[in-house]
């Protein structure tokens, strides 16, 4: 089996965190310390929601070439 890449466009890349359970408790438990208005929390905590449903997933940090 081949793959060609003659005329794949790839984006380049870093893998900054891989999403755990850890992850977002570690986040959740850096929210209840630094969220100033309880907006800041509510969208705060809207963002961890996010996260959970992409454990074991990585987030990527993509580069412009």
């Amino acid at each position: 089996m081949s793959f060609s890449t003659e005329h794949d466009d790839y984006d380049v890349g870093e893998v900054k965190q891989t999403i755990t359970y850890d992850y977002l408790i570690e986040l959740y438990e850096d929210i209840k310390k630094t969220s100033t208005t309880e907006q800041e929390l509510q969208d705060r905590v809207a963002v961890l929601k996010v996260l959970s449903d992409h454990i074991g997933e990585h987030m990527i940090v993509k580069y412009k070439q």
